[in-house]
Parts: C-alpha cells; structure tokens; sequence
C-alpha cells in the first residue's frame, strides 16, 4: 500500500487523508498540501507545525520534497478538527528572491559555476551532471529579478534541465538517460487519458539576434556594429509565412546562435504536444515509483497513438474520494533532448522529416 509521510524537524507525521505533491522537470521547486481531519478528541495535542519548519515528504519512504512549510492551518468544530500544510522544496527561496550580484554582469562563466555562485547564500547544493565546461561571454542579470529568472534563462540556452533531486540539491542534467519500467497503456494500467494539440506558437522561421562584446571600431552613421550576430532556421512544415525574431539573452557566436535557432524550433514543435495519463497507486509494477524526467512509452491506439515515447514531464501524487492516483504530463522528448539524446531514443521514422509523427499515428 502507498504511504505517504511527513518529517518536521526530526518528527513523523503520517495519517493523512488527501494528499497532493506535485513536481515537474520545469518547475524547479516541487510543492505539496497535505490535509487531515478526524473526530473530536479534547485530549488529542495539536500538530507542532508551524511555517517556516524544516521538512522532508517522504513517498514509500523515497524523499521526494525536502524543504519548508509555508502554510498551515486549523480547524474545529464540536464534532472534529482538521490539520492542513503546505509546502515546498528548499530551491523555493530561488524562485521567490532576487539575485544579489555586485556588478549585475558576470564574465566567461559556465553554467555550473553561475548556478553555484546564485545558490550559495540559500544554502543550496548544486550537482553538474552536464559536465559543460563551454562559458557565456556575458551574463546580464537585471536589478530584481529572481535566480531562478536569470539561471532558467540560461540553462534554456543550453538545452539544459534544472530540476531538484527531493533531497534538496539542485540539479544540471540532460533528460533521457533514465527509461520507465513500465509503459503506460490504454485498457491495461491508464484509466484515463487526454491529448492536446496547440501549433499557434510554431512560426516558419525563426531568428535569433545577439552580438559579440564590442571592439571598439567605429562604425556608420546608423551604428550597426560589426560583430552583430544572427541565426536562422526555417520550419517548411509551418506553410503560412510566420516569422519569429527572439532578441538573445546573452553574448554569443555565429555557430551558436544558430543552434538556438534550431533548438528553439524543435522545442517549440515539441511543446505543442501535451498528454495527461493517470494511473492507480504511485508506483510502477516493480514497486519503484514512477520517475520524473524518464523516457515512458505511451500506448492510446483511441487517441491515435500505437507507440509512442514521451518525456514525464511532471508528476502529481494524490489521495483524495478517488483514491491513490499518480497523474502525469507527458511532453515529446524534442521539448527538452539535446540531438545526440534524440539519436540515442530515436527508434522509427529516421528518415521523416515533417513532424507529423509528433502528433499520433
């Protein structure tokens, strides 16, 4: 049977009767509410929770939210009282705070080094699992806005996922490495399904415009600097003519403003795919929870999928009148894989080149 508990400062709280935790691979702070409600004992001692509390949820005894209360409330009656808390991963003062940098511009910094540098004062672990040791030329943060803000800003650059580990460290990592066990198929383990399809945020071309840092040559009359940057992609498959200019975050290089061009293609042709799937209980059949950020096969032949490989893009744990439900969003792997991960899970339609193959059989 499912278990859910919750530890506060060193303390175990568990009897909870609906229970939501919620995490995603693009949220980089994981959340939960727990609530509880029984009859009326005057005897009974109140839970010693109060926000601001160190706390770990543990699922199955699997840590998967480490960090602090935010919100608790009682209630009571002349029959019953009830508990709720909610909370949410140490990497929250990330999300919330802004980002304290003297010169609000960093130089030759690689993306590691950045993550380090914004989440010491919080106290927070950061992990590379990426290994890049490619640095941005510049690094611009602007006054009052929060280092989750500047450090998303360029971990997209780079293709790169900033998630939590549930054990309180940050994490740099490339998603597809890990498989679920068990796929997620109609008629056997999904009880129920849906698939959304959006293309209004797919254009035909896409531009991305930077410049190097300058030399200090002297230019026309209009300034246009020689080290101006531009990348290109076309998407052919986009047939009205939509064209998208995105204006680069930081400094960059011919070679790379290319890639994000080419990157911000794919993704955006992978977002425009979103399948929910909810399954009974939490874990897979092995016992193992199932794993956020894993490649899973979809199987809907209803909804027009026979086989199909999706990223777990966000869980959500719940225990509510429906029981134990383990709700999923699923993305295609080409909103978050680097080209060699989509090499490495790619297993059909080599040599397709429209994507109509993201969206059903």
């Amino acid at each position: 049977m499912d278990k859910i508990a919750l530890y506060v400062n060193g303390s175990l709280y568990e009897g909870w009767k609906k229970v939501f935790v919620d995490r995603g691979v693009e949220s980089v702070s994981g959340s939960f509410t727990l609530d509880t409600g029984d009859k009326w004992n005057m005897n009974k001692d109140p839970l010693k929770i109060k926000p601001g509390d160190k706390c770990e949820v543990r699922i199955n005894g699997d840590p998967v939210i480490t960090g602090w209360i935010d919100s608790s409330s009682r209630s009571a009656d002349a029959e019953s009282h009830s508990v709720s808390v909610s909370g949410r991963d140490v990497t929250c003062d990330i999300v919330d705070c802004s980002a304290e940098v003297p010169s609000f511009e960093l130089k030759n910094i690689t993306l590691a080094d950045l993550a380090r540098m914004l989440c010491k004062p919080f106290g927070i672990q950061v992990v590379d699992k990426t290994h890049d040791a490619e640095v941005f030329p510049t690094v611009a943060i602007q006054p009052g806005e929060t280092v989750w803000e500047c450090l998303d800003r360029q971990a997209r650059q780079r293709d790169v996922c900033v998630i939590t580990d549930g054990k309180g460290a940050l994490i740099l990592c490339s998603l597809g490495d890990v498989r679920a066990k068990d796929s997620l198929v109609f008629g056997e383990n999904l009880i129920s399904s849906s698939v959304d399809l959006d293309i209004s945020e797919l254009y035909s071309e896409y531009t991305i415009k930077s410049q190097l840092p300058s030399t200090g040559d002297k230019t026309d009359s209009w300034e246009a600097p020689k080290n101006y940057i531009e990348g290109k992609c076309s998407d052919n498959e986009v047939k009205r003519y939509r064209p998208l200019i995105i204006t680069c975050e930081s400094q960059s290089y011919d070679k790379s403003a290319a890639e994000r061009a080419t990157r911000e293609k794919r993704k955006r042709i992978g977002e425009a795919i979103e399948v929910t799937a909810e399954v009974q209980g939490w874990t897979q059949t092995d016992g193992t929870l199932w794993p956020l950020g894993a490649i899973v096969i979809f199987k809907a032949p209803a909804l027009g999928f026979s086989s199909s490989e999706f990223v777990i893009a966000a869980i959500s744990n719940s225990i509510d009148d429906n029981g134990t439900i383990t709700r999923m969003t699923l993305k295609h792997p080409d909103a978050f894989l680097s080209d060699e991960k989509k090499k490495k899970n790619k297993k059909k339609n080599k040599d397709k080149e429209d994507y109509s193959k993201y969206w059903g059989d």
